[in-house]
């Protein structure tokens, strides 16, 4: 035996190990051995490359052999499917055997197709693939309860631009926990509807500039309820290729305000606008907006039709024309707190509100300039 590929087999087998360790600490994973896939149609728990044992070779097929509480375990390489978790298979876990060494393509995915659907299932783990989709959705958790999608790499078919639609989505009623994901290229990244739950944490989303010109809706969008904290959302221009307005990401993050939800902790770069924030009608109760920094192009953050935002202790500038750090226009009930909003090239904040029928709370908010004056 060679001594590259003594040294391949170990580091493989050291890999598998810590994945192991890792998918051990995973809350939920069944102590039955679990189901092997590789592409190749031979290998082993733990030891992908081993000769002698046959295994699955489609995600797929192992899902469709799976019942609840079952692990698939599967080894890297290349897998040209979309997978549908579907069925009585609550607690079922897909988890890559060494951390995004298993790519998942979804080539035939169109605009309304996921290349991961999961679907009525409850309590479904995904974690450390590379996730790769022709059109649609990467993960798509769908009236799904106590889903993790977590360290996946999602982003679209090399060489299409940003034909992903949405790289995960939480929707209709579903809940889940979506940590230290990358997610590049998506016109939406990550997202929520008005019927879910969801703690959003830690991941990183881009638009990335090469050969494409990229065009992004939302960073995270979150209608739903629960947490986005600490993720960094950001557009990244190369000089001499593309500059300006050519490429953009029109909110960093999009909130519609309710009860139950709070915005901390995350950084926005270069985004058209840092933070979009509305509400619906009726209100459905606050939303707390804090500890961000928002470094945007035209505002850093968008108050329109907003009702019942706590925002405070943010750090906010834009740095093209318009060019506010905060923007107010038809926004009522909302408190403003102590927020750093100074540095912008135009008024650091502008209120084009009437205050006798959309009253908001000024308060120890640092800014240079204002419109009107006595916000500053």
């Amino acid at each position: 035996m060679s001594s590259s590929r003594s040294i391949r087999r170990l580091t493989m087998l050291v890999s598998a190990l810590l994945s192991a360790v890792l998918l051990a600490a995973i809350p939920g994973v069944a102590a039955a051995k679990p189901i092997v896939v590789d592409d190749d149609g031979s290998g082993s728990y733990l030891q992908c490359d081993a000769t002698g044992h046959k295994v699955k070779r489609s995600i797929q097929a192992a899902i469709d052999s799976a019942v609840a509480d079952d692990t698939i375990w599967v080894c890297p390489g290349t897998y040209p499917e979309m997978l549908r978790i579907q069925g009585e298979r609550a607690g079922l876990t897909l988890v890559s055997a060494i951390p995004l060494g298993a790519l998942i393509r979804g080539d035939g995915a169109t605009e309304l197709e996921r290349t991961i659907w999961i679907d009525e299932v409850d309590d479904v783990t995904i974690t450390g693939f590379k996730i790769r989709t022709r059109r649609g959705d990467g993960i798509w958790v769908r009236a799904s309860k106590g889903a993790l999608i977590n360290e996946n790499d999602v982003r679209p078919v090399k060489g299409l631009g940003n034909s992903l639609i949405g790289g995960i989505a939480v929707w209709i009623d579903g809940s889940g926990r979506v940590l230290d994901n990358t997610v590049v290229d998506a016109q939406t990244g990550i997202e929520t509807d008005e019927g879910s739950h969801a703690s959003i944490r830690r991941n990183h989303i881009a638009l990335r500039f090469g050969d494409h010109r990229a065009k992004g809706e939302n960073g995270i969008r979150m209608y739903g309820t629960g947490v986005v904290e600490d993720n960094l959302i950001e557009v990244d221009l190369m000089p001499g290729v593309l500059t300006g307005r050519d490429s953009k990401l029109t909110n960093g993050i999009m909130v519609r305000t309710r009860a139950g939800q709070t915005i901390r902790g995350n950084t926005v770069k270069r985004a058209m606008t840092g933070i979009y924030v509305t509400s619906s009608f009726p209100s459905l109760g606050s939303t707390l907006i804090q500890n961000n920094e928002f470094i945007a192009r035209d505002l850093g953050i968008k108050l329109l039709g907003a009702t019942d935002a706590e925002i405070r202790d943010n750090r906010a500038k834009a740095v093209t024309l318009p060019g506010h750090s905060l923007y107010v226009e038809a926004s009522s009930d909302n408190l403003l707190i102590a927020n750093d909003l100074r540095g912008s090239v135009g008024p650091d904040i502008r209120d084009v509100t009437d205050p006798v029928y959309y009253p908001n709370t000024y308060t120890d908010n640092l800014a240079d300039d204002c419109k009107p004056k006595r916000l500053c």
